[in-house]
């Protein structure tokens, strides 16, 4: 593989894992939003 073939790939993985980490984290936080929405709701 050349050197720059190699930059490309190492490049988009690591966006790609940064992108993914980060929608995980939003989903994370929606999630604990919608729980913390219904606890207010039922209380």
């Amino acid at each position: 593989m050349g050197k720059a073939s190699r930059k490309l790939a190492e490049t988009k993985f690591d966006e790609k894992l940064v992108l993914d980490k980060y929608l995980t984290a939003v989903a994370e936080v929606g999630y604990e939003n919608k729980k913390a929405s219904r606890s207010k709701a039922i209380a």
